[in-house]
């Protein structure tokens, strides 16, 4: 016996090669075959050391009629020969060209097939190069039969075998099975797919497919519900033609595969997921936007096309598909601006609760109304960016302050009616600009303070006793002990305190230049014990900073007011150096452990410096960019 193939080899080379190079868009065709074939259940197996994978179906399975006239016949329109719903299950018969079955021989050279029905079996098996050697459009291929008519007692199946596999490496399981079920929505208890191979097992079911589609899931829009908020004619477009489904945003940011809107036509991927013309950039809430609709609508048809051979994209130019883009524009836009107010009206929560910022400033401090409104548009666009909470804070109150300009309430209106957050990177880079140069004064205010710094270090500036004292000079100037801190609050009041407690007659007559500076930044209280400049600190100033020290903490562990205010101590003593003796760098170790610290002068000068040094440096390169 030998089975009739009917083709052309130009159909084989390009339909077959072409059409697909990877795995799982061939096993979804074949898993659609089952289904058409009113199958209950597909097992697939993966043979990696044979290099094959079998497909085997317990569908209603092929005579050698029908593996002649129907599997065999390549390009025969299914569905004008046959119902286009199953006679068991009423399934919608997903198969139409009958070229699918030729997607094998992109990942396989050869495919063995083997059907049951009516207690017969046949089978055969196709080589692709025999195929493009030996065919003739006017001429069927003849091929052996390897089983023809076998009587047997089992039911009606149908197995499939690819073998000589393409691919060298491993298959894995897990992820194409995940493929599949993102190909394929069909999986119910009534249709049951298992894909496995030597070690691992893996059946796709309707519930794993949900979870591996809709995770990370922040809100959802369920389609036809959401309809109800669209306009009214894209409403009727969507029921009329029973488009289904969802779309939804994530928390956190998609990538690019799987952004975007996944159409599906009876239960089989139509149109990967993408925007149907919607401009990305418009919004960064594309980044966050996933779904999938079911418009089985547009493949009913049997002589219109509308979905390519590939399955991976509708026929757009088709009127009626031009049509449909039109449609989801429209809701995908819809979703679009929904998703900015939920995750603005979040973001504004997350603010007000964590910080004292008043996201509606502008009511209050705005009186233009055309600029309270640039002011609520701006913030809005800070909110709605990508930065985090603290840079987002950060950024906002340099646009409230900003807003007191005149400059920059024209530079704002640049973006007044532009949302795109392109406009926002080029705000935060004027931002940056704006804040060097103002940065770049102060730090040259700086150069001057630590050119003064630097005298007062040289000439031995006494602690105390007049206006170019040193006690003075850091007082004014509390910025030389920490670069990166802009201001420290003043605490005259600890200062005083300390010098109740520890007045200088305790101290040797050569040291009695007893000095205390108390300031304050955040939650810390430092206290800072000024020696002379070219004083050699030794182990009696080392105990000496460590009273002070011990006495504060005290202090503001029994006084719960003052504790409200700060809850830890910083100690410095400062100087020249640290006297060349094992037992004083021993103590100052020991002392380090709890936050209290020598500090030389010199040290202080070369921080300052360098740090102001790179801030004018990057000023200077920035300008030459803008220039």
């Amino acid at each position: 016996m030998q089975f009739e193939v009917k083709f052309s080899p130009v159909v084989i080379k390009h339909m077959g090669i072409s059409m697909y190079s990877t795995l799982p868009p061939v096993l979804s065709e074949l898993i659609t075959n089952s289904y058409d074939a009113d199958a209950n259940y597909v097992h697939i197996t993966i043979n990696n050391e044979s290099q094959s994978i079998e497909i085997l179906d317990d569908g209603c399975g092929m005579d050698s009629d029908e593996l002649v006239n129907d599997f065999l016949y390549v390009g025969r329109n299914r569905r004008e020969t046959k119902p286009s719903v199953t006679p068991i299950h009423k399934r919608d018969v997903t198969g139409k060209k009958g070229l699918g079955k030729l997607s094998v021989f992109g990942i396989c050279e050869s495919i063995y097939v083997e059907s049951c029905k009516g207690n017969l079996i046949n089978s055969f098996e196709l080589n692709y190069q025999e195929l493009l050697n030996q065919g003739d459009d006017k001429k069927p291929l003849l091929v052996d039969a390897i089983v023809a008519n076998k009587q047997t007692t089992e039911k009606s199946y149908t197995k499939i075998i690819l073998k000589n596999m393409k691919r060298t490496s491993k298959i894995d399981v897990t992820s194409t099975a995940n493929s599949l079920m993102r190909r394929l929505s069909m999986f119910d208890e009534k249709f049951k797919c298992v894909l496995k191979d030597e070690k691992d097992t893996v059946e796709l079911t309707k519930e794993k497919r949900h979870d591996l589609i809709y995770t990370d899931i922040q809100h959802e829009w369920k389609i036809p519900k959401f309809l109800d908020e669209v306009d009214p004619l894209t409403k009727k477009y969507f029921i009329e033609n029973g488009i289904h489904g969802s779309i939804f945003c994530t928390k956190d940011t998609l990538n690019d595969e799987l952004k975007g809107i996944t159409l599906f036509a009876r239960d089989k991927l139509a149109n990967t997921p993408e925007f149907y013309g919607v401009k990305e950039s418009s919004t960064h809430a594309y980044s966050y936007i996933s779904g999938q609709l079911h418009v089985d609508f547009i493949d009913y048809g049997k002589d219109i096309e509308n979905i390519t051979t590939a399955r991976n994209s509708l026929i757009w130019d088709n009127d009626d598909m031009g049509i449909l883009q039109h449609h989801l524009q429209v809701v995908i836009r819809k979703v679009a601006s929904q998703w900015l107010e939920i995750r603005r009206e979040k973001k504004k929560d997350i603010i007000t609760k964590n910080t004292t910022f008043d996201v509606n400033w502008f009511e209050k401090k705005m009186h233009s109304r055309q600029d309270k409104k640039l002011a609520k548009k701006i913030t809005n666009l800070v909110i709605d960016s990508d930065l985090d909470e603290k840079k987002s804070i950060d950024l906002l109150n340099y646009v409230e302050g900003a807003f007191e300009f005149e400059t920059f309430i024209d530079f704002a209106s640049d973006i007044e009616h532009n949302t795109d957050p392109s406009n926002l990177i080029r705000l935060l880079k004027d931002w940056e600009i704006i804040e060097s140069k103002e940065q770049y004064r102060i730090a040259l205010g700086r150069i001057e303070t630590i050119d003064k710094f630097k005298s007062l270090i040289r000439n031995d500036t006494k602690e105390v006793g007049g206006i170019d004292s040193m006690h003075n000079f850091l007082k004014t100037f509390p910025w030389i002990l920490e670069p990166r801190i802009s201001t420290f609050k003043d605490e005259q009041t600890y200062s005083a305190i300390l010098k109740e407690k520890f007045d200088d007659q305790t101290l040797d007559i050569k040291d009695r230049r007893i000095d205390f500076l108390c300031k304050g930044f955040g939650t810390t209280l430092y206290v800072l014990e000024i020696k002379r400049s070219l004083k050699t600190i030794n182990m009696a100033d080392l105990v000496q900073v460590q009273e002070y020290h011990e006495f504060m903490q005290a202090h503001l562990n029994e006084n719960q007011s003052d504790r409200s205010d700060y809850n830890s101590v910083k100690s410095y003593i400062i100087g020249k150096k640290l006297k060349d003796d094992t037992s004083v760098r021993t103590r100052l170790q020991t002392l380090q452990k709890s936050d209290m610290q020598f500090l030389a002068y010199d040290t202080m000068l070369n921080q300052a410096s360098e740090y102001h040094k790179e801030f004018i440096d990057s000023y200077e390169k920035t300008n030459k960019l803008i220039n």
